[in-house]
Formats: structure tokens, C-alpha cells, sequence
């Protein structure tokens, strides 16, 4: 444990200006095919997440005509759901993205000697341009609703941080892990959903009973999209306990990460 412990404070201490500037060459890669591979390019990026956001805001908000508990429309509920799933959308599109990494840059790992966990922390953030459409979207509700976006989002960066460190660690896990299972990229998905049921996003946390609340509300995800709310629905910073559980949860697993992907990298060229 000591000896991979050490291995990661090494790799963590040891970054250069040339990795910083394949890192941002690894991001303007991953941007351009994920959002410009297509004619239409990057306005799908921005017209499918606001598709899906719209979707959700007529069928919660007009058809079904959902309500939060003590509220007296339907707004309010739908801005609660979006204030949570737009930041889903960073975590499921960067970690489907991150997971996917290794095997998608293959013949950049066997040709080219570079840093490789560069590959899954570029692709990790994939997820902001949805986010950034929900966190507008959200904006012009609020408007609508007789709010406005108050200081306390300025805390949203700090939130992102500990959400991005997480995602980058479940992908250093789930990427190397899919170098030799490719089996990873296919479950994937109903992974993400059941995580998506299982993190408190369309319904409050009250909706469960009380002994699984107690373990939900320790849930990094759960409680990192809590965090989001805070601000956006009360106008009020999470709490020092909020912010430093989910930095905790954050790094604890960027930790185990990195260990997994140091532990398995030398045997990549063979499966790759």
C-alpha cells in the first residue's frame, strides 16, 4: 500500500509544461470529436441536452404538473429537477467518455511516449458543455420563476472541481479496467442509470425510507448534487461539511484511481 501510495505521489509531483500542453492538446481533441465529428457540430452539443431540459420542463411541468412540498406550482419543481440533472449530465457524459479513453486513443499509447492518464482527465471534461446549457437553461427559469442568480454561485466552480477529481478517478478505474474487459463500455450505461435512480435526482431524498436515506445522503454523488442545489434553489453556500465530504469522497477515489491505473498501465501495449 505504502509502495503504490508512494508510485502515485510521484506521478502527482512529477508534471511538466509539456504535460499541461498535451493536456490541453488532449481537451481540444476530445471536444472536437465528441462535439464537431458531425455537419451540424457543436450545436448538437448545445440543442440535445436543451432538447432533453425542455422535455423534462413540459412533461413535469404542464402534463404531469409535479410539486414540491409547500410550493404552489409546478416551476419550482421542474427548476429542483433541472438543478440536479444538469450536473448529472457532466458526470455521465465525462465518465462514458473517460471510461472509453484508452482503448480510443490506442495508437497514440502505442506510438507516441506520454503521460496517458492525460487521456481519461481530458476526456473527463466532455460534460461541461451540456452542464454549461442545463446552468443556462436553469438561469432563464429562475428569471421566469421572479429569481435571479444570486453570489452564492460562485461556489458552482469549487463544486465542479470536486466533481470533476471524482470523475476522473471512477474513469482511471473503469478505463483500464475496460482495456482488458472492453465488456466495460456496454454495461456502462445501465451502470449510469442505476446510479442516476439511486442518486435522489427526480425525487427528494424523503421519498426513501429512512434507513436507506441515512445511506444515501453519504452517496458522493448524491451529496455533490446536493451541493448544486444550494445555491441555485436557496441562494445559500453548502456548508463547509458538504463541500469538504465530497473533496474528501473526491480524492479518496482519484487516489484509489490512480493506484489501479499505475497498477495495471505496463500491461496495456499487449491489449491494446
Amino acid at each position: 500500500m505504502k509502495h503504490a501510495l508512494s508510485k502515485v505521489r510521484h506521478a502527482l509531483t512529477t508534471y511538466s509544461a509539456v504535460d499541461l500542453r498535451n493536456f490541453l492538446n488532449f481537451v481540444a481533441l476530445s471536444m472536437k470529436d465528441r462535439y464537431l465529428g458531425s455537419r451540424l457540430g457543436l450545436a448538437w452539443a448545445i440543442v440535445s441536452p436543451l432538447l432533453m431540459l425542455s422535455i423534462f420542463t413540459f412533461v413535469f411541468g404542464f402534463v404531469f404538473k409535479s410539486k414540491l412540498p409547500g410550493s404552489d406550482t409546478s416551476l419550482s419543481y421542474v427548476i429542483w429537477l433541472i438543478a440536479g440533472y444538469g450536473p448529472w449530465l457532466f458526470t455521465a457524459e465525462g465518465l462514458s467518455s473517460s471510461t472509453g479513453a484508452f482503448v480510443k486513443h490506442s495508437a497514440l499509447i502505442r506510438n507516441i511516449s506520454f503521460r496517458q492518464e492525460l487521456l481519461v482527465f481530458a476526456e473527463a471534461l466532455t460534460g461541461i458543455v451540456p452542464l454549461l446549457v442545463a446552468v443556462s437553461f436553469l438561469a432563464v427559469l429562475l428569471v421566469a420563476d421572479g429569481r435571479t442568480p444570486s453570489l452564492s454561485w460562485s461556489i458552482i466552480p469549487l463544486i465542479l472541481l470536486a466533481q470533476y477529481i471524482l470523475v476522473c478517478g471512477l474513469g482511471l478505474i473503469l478505463g483500464s479496467i475496460n482495456v482488458f474487459a472492453r465488456d466495460v463500455m456496454f454495461a456502462l450505461p445501465n451502470i449510469l442509470l442505476v446510479v442516476l435512480f439511486a442518486s435522489p435526482i427526480f425525487y427528494p431524498i424523503t421519498a426513501f425510507p429512512q434507513s436507506v436515506q441515512r445511506i444515501t445522503a453519504y452517496n458522493p454523488i448524491y451529496v455533490i448534487l446536493e451541493s448544486y442545489r444550494a445555491p441555485i434553489l436557496n441562494a445559500e453556500f453548502p456548508s463547509l461539511w458538504t463541500i469538504g465530504y465530497s473533496f474528501a469522497c473526491a480524492i479518496g477515489v482519484f487516489l484509489i484511481g490512480m493506484m489501479f491505473f499505475l497498477r495495471l498501465r505496463p500491461y496495456f501495449d499487449s491489449r491494446l
